[in-house]
C-alpha cells in the first residue's frame, strides 16, 4: 500500500473510532480518544496508553511535545473509561480482552501512519505496553510505573491476591479514601473495581508465562519512580528482564527524588513531576538510549 493510501486508511480508521465513541451517550467528549496528526505520514508514530480509571486526557500535555518532535501520536481510550459519571459502575464489565483489543487496534493504526512505532503506557497501561513488547513488532516500548504487582508483596502474594479478587464479588474501592469523590484528576474515576483490577493484574502472571513471539519490540524500557507508593518495581524489573535475549533489550530507567506518586504522567495532580519526567520520556521516544540520558537523579520535590 502506498504511503498516501496508508495514511488515508489510518485517518479512516480513526474516524471509525471517533464515530463509535460518539455513539456512547455516557462518554464525556473531552475524554474520548485523541490523535495528533500531521498532513501526511511521519517516520515515527507514538501510541499512548492511559492507566486504569483514567482517560486519554492523561496525555493532554504529553501528546503535543511528541507531535512537535515530528511524530504521529495516538492516545486510545480503554472501554468503559471516560464516562461523565465518575461514580459509574461500568468498570466492572472491563475484561482483559477489552484492554488488549483496544491497544492492538491503536498499534495497527499507528503502523499505517509511520514505519516505526513506539508504545508508551503508564500503570496498567504500562503492563499492557510491556505485553505488546512480546507480541508485536514495534520499535520501542516504554512502560512507565507498570503495574506488575503490589509494593512489598512477593510475586506469589500479588498473583494470589489478583486470583482471589477474581473469585470474590466485585466491590469498588476509593483510590484516595481521604478525598474520595473529590480526588483529582476530574477526568478519571475516583474508585476502582476490584474485578477490573484483578483482570488487569492477571496480565502480570501471564507475562511471566508468555514466551516472546517471533515478532516483538526491539527494546523495552521500564521507567520507574523509586518512591512509587503502589507498585512493586522489583517485580516489574524481574519479569521484564527474564524475557531479555540477544535481539530483545530490556532497560530500567529509575528516577530518584520524585514525590510519592504512582502516576508520574498525570499533569493535574498536586506535585505532578512532569517537568522532571516528560523530558526523559520525550528523549526515550526519540530514540535516545537510556545510558545516554542526562542525569535523572533530582533533589526531592517539596511535599
Amino acid at each position: 500500500m502506498l504511503e498516501g493510501s496508508r495514511f488515508a486508511e489510518a485517518r479512516r480508521r480513526l474516524d471509525e473510532v471517533a464515530h463509535r465513541e460518539r455513539a456512547e451517550p455516557d462518554l464525556a467528549a473531552d475524554n474520548a480518544a485523541r490523535a495528533w496528526l500531521h498532513s501526511g505520514p511521519t517516520q515515527r508514530a507514538v501510541v499512548l496508553l492511559h492507566g486504569l480509571t483514567n482517560s486519554p486526557q492523561q496525555y493532554a500535555l504529553l501528546g503535543e511535545p511528541h507531535f512537535e518532535d515530528g511524530h504521529s501520536v495516538i492516545a486510545p481510550r480503554f472501554p468503559y473509561h471516560g464516562y461523565s459519571d465518575r461514580m459509574t459502575n461500568a468498570l466492572e464489565n472491563l475484561t482483559l480482552d477489552d484492554l488488549l483489543t483496544s491497544s492492538l487496534e491503536a498499534v495497527s493504526i499507528a503502523a499505517l501512519l509511520a514505519p516505526r512505532v513506539a508504545v508508551m503506557g503508564v500503570s496498567v497501561g504500562g503492563t499492557i505496553a510491556a505485553w505488546l513488547a512480546l507480541k508485536v513488532s514495534v520499535e520501542h516500548v516504554i512502560a512507565v510505573a507498570p503495574f506488575f504487582g503490589i509494593i512489598y508483596a512477593p510475586a506469589a502474594v500479588s498473583d494470589g491476591l489478583a486470583a482471589a479478587f477474581m473469585r470474590l464479588a466485585n466491590t469498588y474501592v476509593w483510590w484516595d479514601p481521604l478525598h474520595q469523590i473529590d480526588q483529582l484528576p476530574k477526568h478519571a474515576y475516583p474508585r476502582f473495581s476490584t474485578l477490573a483490577l484483578a483482570r488487569a493484574l492477571g496480565l502480570s502472571a501471564g507475562f511471566e508465562a508468555t514466551a516472546p513471539g517471533e515478532e516483538h519490540a526491539r527494546c523495552l524500557t521500564l521507567v520507574l519512580n523509586s518512591s512509587d507508593p503502589i507498585v512493586n518495581n522489583g517485580l516489574a524489573s524481574q519479569r521484564a528482564h527474564a524475557k531479555e535475549r540477544g535481539d530483545f533489550k530490556v532497560d530500567d530507567v529509575v528516577i530518584e527524588g520524585l514525590p510519592h506518586l504512582h502516576d508520574i504522567i498525570e499533569p493535574t495532580l498536586p506535585r505532578a513531576p512532569t517537568e522532571k519526567v516528560y523530558p526523559v520520556l520525550r528523549r526515550l521516544v526519540n530514540g535516545v538510549r537510556p545510558e545516554l540520558l542526562d542525569p535523572i537523579e533530582h533533589p526531592p520535590l517539596e511535599e
